[in-house]
This record gives structure tokens, C-alpha cells and sequence, in this order.
């Protein structure tokens, strides 16, 4: 009976080391490798204040835009190149399908400014920012009224 035992007591052993076994924690992904190389298509934007149109408050911008914009998608690629994309559905056949420009973070990269060619930068806070999501504000500012922006963009 001995034998038995100190036999399953070895059995318990071995399965108490196999499952203390050290395991190799993947890094977390960079910020740049979570935002690049993956298109971004508009699914929620807002703005605050809102804004008046035909006596009406609009807060909700995306529910204004025509179908056409709403397969336009950005694109964030290595090394530091920024893609603006019309999309499958075009709103006027004339423009490019696709503008491009720079981006660059911040040094703790929580903002991401944009420079599109031939154009002014533009600054984008980083609100969120994960493999499949990206939210982030900006602002502009009309008739001395501050708007603030928020966009939430979705992996496509």
C-alpha cells in the first residue's frame, strides 16, 4: 500500500509543477502598432455645443452625413504616412479617391497631429485608442463659439 501512495503522491507533484510553470507575457502592442496600418471608417460623431442649422440644434454630425461619407475611411501607416480615402461610394466622382499627408504623435502619444499635403496641421486628442477602436476630439473654433469635436472611428 506504501507503493501506491508515494506513486500518487509523485503523479500530484508533477501536476503542481507542470501548472506553476513559468508562461512568456506578450507586450502589450505600441500605440503606433495599434493605430497603423488599418483602415478607419467614422462610426459616431458629436459635437458641443451644438450647432444650429435651419433653427435646429445638431449635435449628432454623423447622423448628417449623406452615405457616400459614410465608407470614407483614414489610414495611419509606418513610417508616419496619413491616407484620407473616399471610399467604395464617392460623393463627387471629380475629387481624388485618395489624399495622403503626414501624422505624428506627441511625445507621450496622447495627441496625433496631421498634416495633410499642401494643407495646415491639425491636432486630434486621443480619448481612446485600442487594436479595434480609435476615439478622439479636436476642436474648431467659429464666430467665437469653441467647438469641440468627437469622433469615434471603428476598425474596417
Amino acid at each position: 500500500m506504501k507503493k501506491s501512495y508515494s506513486y500518487f503522491a509523485a503523479v500530484a507533484l508533477g501536476l503542481l509543477t507542470l501548472g506553476c510553470s513559468k508562461t512568456k507575457e506578450t507586450p502589450a502592442p505600441s500605440k503606433t502598432d495599434l493605430l497603423s496600418d488599418k483602415n478607419w471608417i467614422v462610426s459616431a460623431e458629436t459635437v458641443s455645443p451644438g450647432v444650429v442649422v435651419a433653427g435646429a440644434t445638431i449635435t449628432d454630425v454623423y447622423g448628417q452625413f449623406q452615405s457616400c461619407q459614410k465608407d470614407d475611411f483614414i489610414r495611419f501607416e509606418k513610417p508616419n504616412v496619413f491616407k484620407d480615402d473616399e471610399g467604395a461610394v464617392k460623393c463627387t466622382q471629380t475629387d481624388p479617391q485618395t489624399t495622403t499627408g503626414t501624422w505624428v504623435f506627441n511625445s507621450d502619444q496622447t495627441i496625433i497631429t496631421i498634416t495633410p499635403q499642401g494643407g495646415s496641421p491639425q491636432s486630434l486628442n486621443i480619448q481612446e485608442l485600442t487594436d479595434s477602436s480609435l476615439k478622439i476630439t479636436t476642436s474648431a473654433v467659429q464666430n467665437n463659439v469653441n467647438y469641440t469635436f468627437t469622433i469615434t472611428y471603428r476598425k474596417g
